[in-house]
């Protein structure tokens, strides 16, 4: 039997061809394999971080009642301090004065493993931590005496006292003057830390 050797060749270029295109399917196939992981794990650090930004309003919730249990004395220190909300005592959650900052504003000079986590309930892998800072210029160790010309503070509108601190939510704490006529600001900086390395932080501005 002759084989006609233009037909051997037309099997063999067939044979190249599909081979190169079940290559091809096979790629495509991989490539949408990783876009759906991908995907995913996009949603699921989205998720994570969703929950940790909520849960940072548990830790600025908590840096309001701390900061209004904070006696004079350990608001005029030198040093970092514990502070206690909600009958809890949390160490190193104080500063008396303004910690350096990276670009976004946030305290990047802290030791974020001294200082005690609040026990959220339902919030499994997460852990939420604050602290308290009051802004005024000056280095740990050494206490601010000059706070008038040191410390960034909010003069009344009206009266001798002023009451511009606080929350506005009824029932809340609301803070009164140190002096006669201004109130020294502190910012709160809450930060939770969730599955899958994710991080979230927020912060917010109170006097007192």
């Amino acid at each position: 039997m002759t084989t006609h050797p233009l037909k051997s060749a037309q099997r063999g270029v067939s044979l190249v061809i599909t081979l190169i295109a079940m290559i091809a399917i096979l790629l495509i196939g991989v490539a949408m394999v990783r876009v759906v992981d991908f995907s995913g794990l996009m949603t699921r650090n989205l998720a994570f971080r969703e929950g940790g930004i909520h849960l940072t309003d548990v830790g600025l919730q908590y840096g309001l009642s701390a900061l209004g249990s904070l006696s004079s004395t350990t608001l005029d220190g030198s040093n970092a301090a514990s502070c206690s909300a909600n009958s809890t005592t949390f160490n190193n959650c104080y500063y008396p004065v303004d910690l350096d900052t990276n670009s976004d504003g946030v305290p990047d000079n802290i030791d974020w493993s001294t200082i005690s986590a609040i026990n959220v309930p339902n919030s499994s892998g997460y852990t939420v931590k604050f602290v308290i800072e009051r802004l005024c210029t000056g280095t740990l160790g050494t206490a601010v005496t000059d706070k008038a010309g040191k410390c960034q503070y909010a003069i009344p509108s009206s009266g001798s006292t002023s009451t511009l601190g606080g929350s506005k939510k009824i029932g809340s704490t609301v803070f009164s003057g140190l002096s006669s006529n201004n109130s020294i600001y502190y910012r709160v900086t809450s930060r939770a830390e969730g599955p899958g390395g994710s991080l979230s932080m927020s912060q917010t501005i109170l006097t007192r």
